[in-house]
């Protein structure tokens, strides 16, 4: 997350990653290489703030963002996706 106090402006970065199997004997971890994203992930974050943002929105057109009172709720539907806070 980044704070820009001149603009009054939260961006939170949300990012999907893939953990290294279970199966990996933890002598090899460190050269393991993740296993493939094949699919873009959904998944949903909750952020409550300590006061009512003034607006929300979400960089990716394929995920969507609510504000309800102090919170932000999000839906994200992609590997990476930036929900943009103003305050």
């Amino acid at each position: 997350m980044t704070d820009d106090p001149e603009t009054r402006t939260l961006r939170v970065h949300l990012i999907a990653g893939g953990p290294t199997p279970a199966t990996t004997p933890v002598i090899n971890r460190p050269y393991a290489v993740p296993g493939l994203i094949e699919d873009a992930p959904i998944f949903r974050v909750r952020v409550l703030l300590s006061m009512a943002p003034k607006s929300v929105a979400v960089a990716s057109p394929n995920s969507t963002a609510t504000l309800d009172g102090k919170t932000v709720t999000a839906v994200v539907s992609d590997i990476h996706d930036v929900v943009v806070i103003r305050y």
